[in-house]
């Protein structure tokens, strides 16, 4: 594969280009187009990218007109329409020999490679990783699951990014908690000696102020996870088109909402203490 641009008369920017061998791109790579066949893709025509055609309001049978990256110009008719999601072709496809060509683009990008049935996979890697490793230093051999897992490790910094900030607002929220209780303790000092005073425990004013702050923080997680999962269906309902599939993590945002509720227990642990130590003469005479 060849990756180039260019400049489509009657469009404002440019278009991104991929150039492929039709004769040979069908056996090891097969994008699902909505019209057309890339096996039957010629010098003179041009696939184009669903989103691109929509957006255009372009079908099969119509004229390209493009300016290259060369200064030519170039008529391509329109032969079929891709919905590839995984973004590997661009808004045009042409052929190898138009991007060489018209294009000037000589520099290979991309180069797959079909395994024939019975083969070994990880001795036919090393053995083009020598190959490679003598004649062209700076590529790279990767297998089908190393290229996804190399262009999902983006996605997993984001997330690991998503993570801190998470944990820091998590700390934020936690020591609010705590500010909370050691107020409302302050103001509810007369409440909780006659509390004291009619038979209630130690024990059960550190249960009662344990029980607030787990009712506060689940609170809190539950909202949290309401309002970013309605937030996060508006973000990525734009961009269905480009592939990006929504998925809630069912079983961390679980995790989650339990481990506010622990950390409120923590939290709470020194104010239920305070709580639970009131003297009940002075408290009762508190106001």
């Amino acid at each position: 594969m060849v990756f180039s641009a260019a400049r489509v008369a009657g469009t404002r920017g440019t278009a991104s280009v991929s150039a492929i061998d039709p004769t040979t791109f069908p056996d090891v790579y097969r994008p699902r187009l909505r019209r057309g066949s890339l096996r039957a893709l010629s010098d003179r025509d041009v696939v184009v990218s669903r989103k691109y055609a929509d957006k255009h309001h372009l079908v099969v049978g119509d004229t390209v007109r493009a300016t290259t990256p060369a200064n030519r110009r170039v008529s391509l008719t329109v032969s079929g329409i891709a919905d590839d999601r995984s973004g590997l072709l661009a808004d045009l496809t042409v052929t190898g020999r138009v991007a060489a060509t018209a294009f000037g683009e000589q520099q290979v990008a991309l180069v797959f490679v079909a395994l024939r049935p019975g083969a070994d996979a990880g001795r036919t890697q090393r053995t083009v990783e020598r190959v490679l490793k003598a004649r062209f230093p700076v590529a790279e051999v990767l297998t089908a699951k190393q290229f996804k897992d190399r262009q999902g490790g983006g996605i997993r910094q984001l997330l690991t990014l998503v993570y801190v900030l998470l944990a820091l607002s998590l700390v934020v929220s936690l020591f609010g908690i705590v500010n909370t209780l050691a107020l409302a303790i302050h103001e509810r000092t007369r409440e909780l000696g006659m509390l004291r005073a009619i038979g209630a425990s130690r024990r059960q004013v550190r249960r009662m102020v344990r029980y607030e702050a787990v009712i506060t923080s689940v609170i809190g997680a539950v909202l949290g996870v309401a309002v970013g999962s309605v937030l996060a269906v508006a973000v990525a309902q734009p961009l269905r088109d480009d592939g990006f599939t929504l998925s809630f993590p069912i079983g961390t945002l679980v995790v989650l909402v339990v481990l506010s509720g622990l950390a409120g227990v923590v939290m709470a642990m020194g104010p239920a203490r305070r709580a639970a130590r009131l003297d009940v003469l002075r408290a009762l005479a508190y106001e």
